[in-house]
């Protein structure tokens, strides 16, 4: 759950999570994993709040979509090889915000050739990661 500037004055926060929202997206791009494939447009970020409006003091949950271009796929949160880059999601908040952990999908487990035949733990398709 996301919460949402501590006050308990009752006030629609909705331009703060316009703004929350948009710098997240920016900051997602340039965080993924699927930072190292050669065109970044293989891999598209949304993300999406569990309510359309969110109240000061309220908690909204928050998902984190990577649709992942077919024939692609970008490493998991924990991957099995040291050499091979994490997806991770990193949150830049105002200080009056407070995000719970992010909670990442099961991957898949793949082959590829330049692994020599080791399972490699990667997310493909659509995966969303949510909070709390």
């Amino acid at each position: 759950m996301l919460m949402i500037c501590k006050t308990l004055v009752p006030m629609l926060a909705s331009h703060l999570v316009r703004r929350f929202v948009a710098g997240l997206a920016a900051l997602l791009a340039l965080c993924s994993g699927a930072h190292a494939a050669p065109n970044p447009n293989k891999v598209r970020l949304t993300l999406e709040l569990d309510t359309p409006e969110v109240v000061r003091g309220g908690e909204t949950g928050l998902t984190v979509w990577a649709e992942i271009e077919h024939g692609w796929h970008i490493n998991a949160n924990r991957p099995t090889e040291p050499f091979l880059v994490p997806t991770v999601v990193k949150f830049a908040v105002p200080p009056d915000v407070t995000v719970d952990t992010l909670n990442y999908p099961k991957p898949d487990r793949k082959t590829f050739a330049f692994a020599e035949g080791k399972e490699l733990l990667v997310y493909e398709g659509k995966v969303g990661m949510t909070t709390g």
